[in-house]
C-alpha cells in the first residue's frame, strides 16, 4: 500500500511526459514563451503577490482573533517557506507545514490548526462556486460533449458541494473538532468574506493576465473555469502539484475554446507553477531582508 501511495504522486508527471510526447509540437511550445508578452506577465506575477498578502492578512487576522500574536515578517517568512514546499509537491503541506511552524511551544495548538482549517476551507467553498458558476456559463458548450441535460447538471453540482461539506461535518468524531474551528471564525464572518473575495477577484486578474501574456483568444467565463479546474485537482494528492493531471483538464477545457495544446500546456506552467513560485520567493526574500534589519 505504501508503494501505492508513492508511485501515485508519478502518475502526473508520467502524464506530462505522454501529453508532449503525443500533443505537443516542441517548436510551437517554444514560440509560444519566445512571443509571450512580458508587461502581461509582470502584471500577473503582481496580482499574485497581492493574492498571497490578501491571504496572509486573512489568517494573521483569525490568529488575532483567537489572541495568538505572531510579528508580521516572521510570519511572512513562514509563510513563504511553506508555500513554496507546497509548490513543489501538495498545497495541503503548505498548510501543515504553517501550522507546524507556528504552534511551537504554544498552548493555542488547536486554536492555530483551526485557523489554517478555517482559511482552507474558505479557500475551497471559493473555488467551487467559482466553479459552479462558470461551468453553469459555460454548460451549453459543454453539453455537447456530455449527455446530460441542465437539470442534471444542476443536480450534481448542488450533491458535489454538498458531498464537500457533509466530508467535513459527517462523521460524529469530529463534529465537536469543527465546531471549534467554526467558532474560532464566525466572529469574522464578515472579514474573511470580504478578504477572500479579494484574494479570488486577484486570483481571476491573474487569469486573465496570463491568457493575454499568451496571446490566447478565450472567454473569460471558459479561462476561469479552466482555473477552478486546475486549482480543485492541485489539491488533490495524485501527482506533484498537479503536474500532468491538471494539464489534462487544461487541454480538454481549452480544446472547446479551439485553443492549441502547446498554449494551453504554456499556461498551465506558468500560472500554476512559474509564477506561484516566483511569487513566494519574492514573498521570501522580502521577509529576510526585513527580519534582518
Amino acid at each position: 500500500m505504501g508503494l501505492l501511495k508513492k508511485s501515485a504522486h508519478f502518475i502526473g508527471p508520467m502524464l506530462m511526459v505522454i501529453l508532449f510526447l503525443k500533443f505537443v509540437d516542441m517548436g510551437a511550445f517554444l514560440n509560444t514563451f519566445k512571443n509571450i508578452d512580458i508587461k502581461f506577465l509582470i502584471l500577473s506575477y503582481l496580482f499574485l503577490i497581492l493574492l498571497h498578502v490578501c491571504k496572509i492578512w486573512r489568517i494573521r487576522m483569525l490568529l488575532k482573533k483567537n489572541q495568538i500574536s505572531v510579528d508580521y515578517f516572521y510570519f511572512l517568512k513562514i509563510y513563504s517557506y511553506a508555500n513554496f514546499m507546497g509548490q513543489i509537491s501538495n498545497v495541503l503541506v503548505s498548510d501543515i507545514a504553517n501550522a507546524v511552524a507556528l504552534m511551537g511551544k504554544s498552548e493555542k495548538k488547536i486554536h492555530i490548526t483551526g485557523v489554517f482549517i478555517l482559511a482552507r476551507m474558505a479557500d475551497i467553498l471559493s473555488i467551487t462556486l467559482l466553479f459552479m458558476v462558470t461551468f453553469l456559463m459555460n454548460f451549453n458548450l459543454l453539453s455537447s460533449y456530455f449527455s446530460f441535460n441542465f437539470n442534471k447538471a444542476v443536480l450534481l453540482i448542488i450533491i458535489a458541494a454538498a458531498a464537500l461539506v457533509l466530508a467535513f461535518f459527517i462523521k460524529g468524531r469530529y463534529i465537536s473538532y469543527f465546531r471549534e474551528v467554526i467558532d474560532s471564525g464566525k466572529n469574522s464572518l464578515p472579514e474573511i468574506c470580504i478578504v477572500t473575495f479579494l484574494t479570488y477577484v486577484c486570483f481571476s486578474i491573474s487569469a486573465i493576465c496570463d491568457s493575454h501574456a499568451l496571446n490566447v483568444d478565450i472567454t473569460t467565463s471558459i479561462l476561469l473555469l479552466c482555473y477552478t479546474v486546475g486549482s480543485m485537482i492541485t489539491l488533490l494528492p495524485i501527482s506533484i502539484a498537479g503536474i500532468g493531471t491538471r494539464d489534462v483538464a487544461f487541454i480538454f477545457i481549452m480544446g472547446l475554446a479551439n485553443i492549441s495544446s502547446e498554449k494551453t500546456i504554456a499556461m498551465s506552467m506558468i500560472g500554476f507553477i512559474i509564477l506561484p513560485l516566483l511569487s513566494v520567493i519574492t514573498l521570501n526574500i522580502i521577509a529576510l531582508i526585513m527580519r534582518g534589519r
